[in-house]
C-alpha cells in the first residue's frame, strides 16, 4: 500500500503536483498519511472546517488506494499554534476536531466504509510535526492512521 500511495504522488500521476502535500511512512501497527498544508494551497479557508478543492483532490486520490485495502482508520485534525477565536469559545481543539471529521465524510463519499473508522479526533496544536515552529503551515494537517485489523488468530497468538 505505501508503494500504490507513493506511485500516486509520482511523475505523470494525479497528485504529482500535491506531493508536498502528502507524507507516508510506516508505523508499529500500519501506516500513517499525513496531509499538510503548505500555507500556499491552504486545506481549509482559516477558521472553517470546509474542504479546499486541494484537500479535497488528495482525499480523493488517497481513497482510492485505502480503500481496497482491509485496515481501520483513524483520523486526527491537527492545527498550528496561532489562536483561533470564533463565536461561543469554538477555538483550535473544536477547529481540528472538525477538520478530522469533513476529513472522514469526505474519504466515506470517495468509496472508504464507514464502518472502517475507528476514531475521529482533534489534537488542537498539542502535536505539531514542526515543533520548533509551532505556527508553521505544516503543523496544520490532518493524520490518517491505517491500523492493520488484528484477526482472532492473530490477537490469540500475541496473548500467548
Amino acid at each position: 500500500m505505501l508503494s500504490a500511495l507513493k506511485d500516486t504522488m509520482a511523475k505523470g500521476n494525479p497528485l504529482e503536483s500535491l506531493a508536498g502535500n502528502l507524507m507516508v511512512s510506516r508505523s508499529a501497527d500500519g501506516v500513517i498519511v499525513e496531509i499538510l498544508d503548505l500555507g500556499e494551497r491552504p486545506m481549509f479557508q482559516s477558521g472553517s472546517a470546509e474542504l479546499t478543492a486541494v484537500v479535497r483532490q488528495v482525499l480523493s486520490e488517497v481513497a482510492n488506494v485505502i480503500a481496497a485495502v482491509p485496515m481501520n482508520i483513524k483520523i486526527i485534525g491537527h492545527t498550528d499554534a496561532t489562536p483561533f477565536r470564533g463565536s461561543s469559545g469554538y477555538g483550535n481543539w473544536e477547529l481540528s476536531a472538525d477538520r478530522a471529521n469533513a476529513a472522514r465524510r469526505a474519504l466515506e463519499t470517495f468509496g472508504v466504509s464507514p464502518e472502517r473508522f475507528t476514531r475521529v479526533s482533534g489534537r488542537a496544536a498539542v502535536t505539531p510535526l514542526i515543533p520548533e515552529d509551532p505556527s508553521d503551515a505544516r503543523n496544520r494537517r490532518i493524520t490518517i492512521e491505517l491500523v492493520t485489523v488484528e484477526t482472532p488468530s492473530k490477537a490469540a497468538a500475541s496473548n500467548d
